[in-house]
């Protein structure tokens, strides 16, 4: 099966064979495919889809996630800038001020 795959015999997103034909194609038991299709699946060729069996692994390689830059100390956030331009100064001062509790009656 290997050798099917790495030659494109069979194509990324095809259907493997079911274990029970596997097991009477090649007069094997049920433990032999299955460790069969484990071994595969673990070198990256083969995808196990419960219930609807093996499929060929696309061979590309997978999409890599690029961070963003953080900006430069000093440069500002997004968001205050945003409030800048509504005319907003954020700050993180608090505007509370401490009160006495009400004396009790």
């Amino acid at each position: 099966m290997r050798a099917h795959i790495t030659s494109r015999r069979l194509q990324p997103g095809d259907r493997m064979p079911s274990i029970s034909a596997l097991q009477r194609e090649h007069n094997v038991s049920t433990g032999v495919v299955q460790r069969a299709y484990a071994l595969l699946i673990d070198e990256g060729l083969v995808l196990a889809r419960p219930g609807a069996g093996y499929y060929v692994k696309s061979q590309e390689p997978p999409a890599v996630l690029v961070r963003r830059q953080r900006a430069a100390p000093g440069d500002g956030s997004p968001t205050e800038a945003t409030l800048a331009r509504q005319g907003v100064v954020g700050t993180w001062r608090h505007e509370s001020q401490p009160r006495a509790a009400p004396a009790e009656a």
